[in-house]
């Protein structure tokens, strides 16, 4: 485990050397050796959400292999944000911490060079008036991942990991959604929503909530609690983007009546 973030940057180092065309066959090879054993190691780490990531950069790598092209640029960037996801997690086992202390917030960001002729003009990606979407999430692998999938979007995004941070965090900068998981230390989801609807200043505000329970009894409550939508964990992140997205634009139709 103590190899995991040297074997993260070494594989981080190569993908950019492969993205600016200056990664050799030999370099290639040893890309995907690299990546190929990470993903074996995947499951090890008992979380679901990281053999995804791993498994995801296995397969792109192979591909490029295959059918000897360059990254996408849509390739470039994912694989960028799925590197990022692991480097947190694997500092959290470099340092041997046996979870995350519900006072702590891990937040990362690409390097504003990463998305540079990616997705459009630069500046105006990361604009004042971009959309701000609040997740409230105490799995810190999680939230990370998501704001990582959110920031690339060009949303702004804070980060919270119980519901009564979830609370007060949307007093102070009323986001235009909320991302609300359920079960959280000191509030659950749930009951946070509940608080938010019963505060004037936070009307209209779309709540997602994102949750492991799917049964139509705790979709039914959900929905008599607040919510807006209601997402079953795991998702794929886009799947994600376009309901937030849906959100805004019924959120923006109603204000305009």
């Amino acid at each position: 485990m103590k190899k995991l973030p040297a074997r993260i940057s070494q594989i981080e180092s190569l993908w950019v050397a492969a993205c600016e065309g200056s990664c050799s066959q030999e370099d290639l090879n040893t890309l995907y050796e690299a990546v190929h054993q990470l993903n074996g190691s995947g499951a090890a780490f008992g979380l679901a959400e990281v053999t995804a990531s791993t498994h995801y950069l296995d397969s792109v790598v192979k591909n490029l292999l295959v059918h000897d092209r360059a990254p996408t640029p849509a390739e470039r960037v994912k694989v960028l944000i799925e590197l990022s996801v692991l480097k947190v997690f694997a500092v959290d086992l470099d340092t041997a911490s046996p979870a995350v202390s519900s006072d702590s917030s891990i937040e990362l960001r690409l390097e504003d060079s990463d998305l540079d002729g990616v997705f459009g003009d630069h500046e105006e990606a990361h604009a004042d008036h971009a959309p701000t979407i609040l997740i409230a999430d105490d799995e810190a692998f999680l939230r990370t991942k998501i704001a990582l999938s959110l920031r690339a979007e060009g949303f702004a995004v804070l980060e919270v990991n119980n519901g009564l941070k979830a609370l007060n965090k949307a007093r102070k900068h009323r986001p235009d959604v909320i991302l609300m998981d359920v079960m959280m230390p000191l509030m659950d989801g749930l009951e946070a929503t509940q608080f938010i609807r019963e505060a004037e200043s936070l009307q209209g505000i779309p709540i997602i909530i994102m949750t492991v329970h799917n049964r139509a009894e705790d979709v039914k409550r959900a929905f008599v609690c607040g919510i807006t939508d209601y997402i079953v964990k795991p998702f794929r992140q886009d799947h994600l983007i376009e309901r937030i997205k849906a959100c805004l634009k019924r959120a923006e139709s109603v204000g305009a009546r």
